[in-house]
Parts: structure tokens; C-alpha cells; sequence
């Protein structure tokens, strides 16, 4: 039924005259008017029954909603505040994006609200050795640390890019973790709490701006740094306007001889 309600969905959009981005099918535009600043434009991003709009004429955005309205139940619930366990605020100068509400709920179920705070996600050096990983690990264990696990990897791509490393590095023992592991990703967890605030903001561009709208972005990688597989470790970070809109840290995909070779496959 789910899918049925999608595939209803799309096509009522596309029925208004929208479409789909070139990489999401789940982000749909529409343009109307010339090109310039008093071009029209709608976007409507959506996680399963939630959506997301944007939009700078409301004239547009009333007719998409009486329009959707027609064969499903929408409500306007106004400007943006909470959106998948996000929280933004509107500010003079921009939007922020955080998640403290969310990370409090994590630290609440995992026993981390008194937990005394850290400055950094992850003790300096931190290594695991191939001999220290069970082959049949703790039941208990494996369940808590796919589920802290699983909650930090939601905060780090949707508002805190400073823990992408840490999280990526946990997330590869999954299968085999142990005490010692389930013990530094609830110390993630209390970082994350630790910093109350912290997330991404998001700046208005508009024509008093001297400087145009610019893409920046920023790559590097380690040399060889895993003991399972020899490979690197590599991330990049893309900013829009001084603003985050891309990240990632992950091991290669290939081994490499040295760090000229990390940066060029990364």
C-alpha cells in the first residue's frame, strides 16, 4: 500500500507540472515565468508522508496545495520548525538545523544523561586490533551498540558533520563489536550532547551579497591507516554559501601506496 500511495502520489505531482531532480525522485520542482529574480519556483521534498516546501510565491503554493488536496489530506503547518527529528530556527541572517532534542532522547535511553561531558567524540588515537574482536559476540552487546550506532549515524548526515569520522570508523564493527566499542560510541553520543547548539546554519543570499553564490569543497585522506584491510581513510565536504550541503568519511575503495594516491582516488 505504501508504494501504491507513492506511485499516487508522483503522479499527482507530475500532473501539476512538476518533476522529479536529476538524483531524487523524491524532490520535485517546478519553474514558472522567465528566468531571473522574479522567476516563480516550488520545491517539495518528501520522506514517506512527510513534506518539505519551498517556495517564493505563495499564490504558487496555495494552488499546488488545492490541488493536492483534491486526492490526499494536506495540512499547512507554516514555516519550518521540526522535520524528521530536526529542529530549525530562523534567525535574522538564516535557518539553523540542529538535533539536541533527539540527541537528549538517545542519551535518556542509554543511561547518558548524567554522563560527565567530553570535548571530543573519540579518545585521541583511538585503534582497534584485529585479536581483541569476538567471533560470537555478547547478544546484549550487539544489540545496544547497532542501536547507538544506528542513532548516531542518524545525527551525523543530517546536521553534525563533525563526528562523520568517528561514526564511520564505529560502524565497521557492527557485526563484531565489543565492550570496548559499545563503550566509545556512547562516548559519540555524549560528545554530541556535550555541545548543545552545535548543527548547521544555513545563510540568506540575496542581491546585497557582493559575493556570488560559490560552491566550495574540501577532500583528504589518510595513508593505509586500517588494520583489517590496509586501506585509507578519505572524506570530503562540500559548503554552498559558507554553508555544509555535502559530507562523507569512509575507508577507499581500493589499497593504495601511498597518500598522493588516497587523495587521487578520493
Amino acid at each position: 500500500s505504501g508504494r501504491l500511495w507513492w506511485l499516487l502520489f508522483s503522479k499527482k505531482n507530475k500532473e501539476f507540472g512538476m518533476t522529479s531532480v536529476t538524483h531524487d525522485d523524491c524532490v520535485f520542482t517546478i519553474r514558472r515565468g522567465p528566468k531571473g529574480p522574479n522567476e516563480k519556483v516550488l520545491i517539495v521534498a518528501v520522506v514517506v508522508d512527510d513534506c518539505l516546501i519551498a517556495c517564493n510565491c505563495p499564490a504558487l503554493k496555495a494552488e499546488w496545495l488545492s490541488y493536492m488536496n483534491e486526492f490526499f489530506e494536506l495540512s499547512d503547518d507554516g514555516p519550518l520548525k521540526y522535520y524528521l527529528g530536526v529542529s530549525y530556527t530562523h534567525h535574522g541572517d538564516g535557518i539553523s538545523a540542529t538535533q539536541d532534542g533527539y540527541i537528549d532522547r538517545c542519551c535518556a535511553k542509554y543511561g547518558l544523561t548524567d554522563a560527565k561531558p567530553v570535548t571530543t567524540p573519540m579518545e585521541h588515537k583511538f585503534e582497534v586490533d584485529p585479536d581483541e574482536l569476538s567471533v560470537e559476540p555478547d547478544p546484549k552487546i550487539l544489540e545496544e551498540y547497532r542501536q547507538v550506532v544506528g542513532s548516531l549515524i542518524y545525527c551525523s548526515v543530517w546536521t553534525r558533520p563533525d563526528v562523520s569520522f568517528s561514526v564511520n570508523f564505529l560502524a565497521r564493527f557492527m557485526s563484531k563489536p565489543n565492550k570496548r566499542l559499545l563503550m566509545a560510541a556512547k562516548r559519540v553520543l555524549v560528545y554530541l550532547r556535550s555541545t548543545p547548539g552545535k548543527g548547521i546554519h544555513f545563510r540568506h543570499h540575496n542581491d546585497k551579497d557582493i559575493a556570488p553564490l560559490t560552491l566550495t569543497a574540501y577532500a583528504d585522506t589518510s595513508d593505509a591507516d586500517c588494520k583489517f584491510t590496509s586501506k585509507s581513510t578519505g572524506g570530503y565536504m562540500l559548503f554552498i554559501h559558507g554553508a555544509p550541503i555535502a559530507w562523507k568519511s569512509g575507508r577507499l575503495p581500493l589499497v593504495t601506496l601511498s597518500s598522493a594516491e588516497s587523495e587521487y582516488v578520493q
